[in-house]
């Protein structure tokens, strides 16, 4: 089936949509025709819904910032990092608790002595 016919002179046309079923080309036109119109509504809407979508997302410069901002903090969480890891830990701080109890507590006995014997 062809989609072109020759008209005098050989020349070709595209072959008529008319499908026979009353005036010139009303083959359920009217029918497809509104079936189109009610697409095209449903397209606009759609692109309003994504025009009011793309409205409220950052431009690549606003990323661009961002990203900056992020590798900026990504810097001072290393350093803070850095910091934390060079504090105490609880093991360092039992020991250093402990030394200075067993300090404190042979300080007091030798107080009791000297003062037991007379040194002062």
């Amino acid at each position: 089936m062809s989609n072109f016919r020759l008209i005098d002179g050989g020349s070709r046309q595209p072959a008529s949509i008319d499908g026979g079923g009353g005036p010139p080309h009303d083959s359920d036109m009217e029918r497809r025709v509104a079936s189109l119109e009610t697409d095209v509504r449903a397209i606009r809407d759609t692109l309003s819904d994504i025009r009011v979508q793309l409205a409220g997302m950052p431009t690549k410069s606003e990323l661009d910032a961002f990203r900056t901002e992020v590798n900026k903090m990504g810097v001072d969480v290393g350093v803070v990092k850095g910091r934390v890891t060079a504090l105490p830990t609880i093991t360092g701080l039992s020991t250093l608790a402990g030394v200075v109890t067993t300090a404190c507590g042979a300080l007091a006995f030798l107080y009791h002595l000297a003062v037991k014997h007379n040194w002062f």
